[in-house]
């Protein structure tokens, strides 16, 4: 646990944040063109994101 309190800074935070929202923005837009080439609507893909 003192480990981890020693390596929590800002930067470190802002860094997992940035590389959160990279990978969770690469894997939407994946589904997304999957589900196009697919024939989907953009509704179908709007309810997918949602549910």
């Amino acid at each position: 646990m003192q480990k981890i309190l020693q390596d929590f800074s800002i930067p470190a935070v802002f860094a997992g944040f940035i590389t959160f929202l990279i990978g969770i923005s690469v894997s939407a837009i994946l589904v997304i063109q999957a589900a196009q080439a697919l024939g989907a609507s953009s509704e179908q893909i709007t309810s997918w994101f949602w549910a």
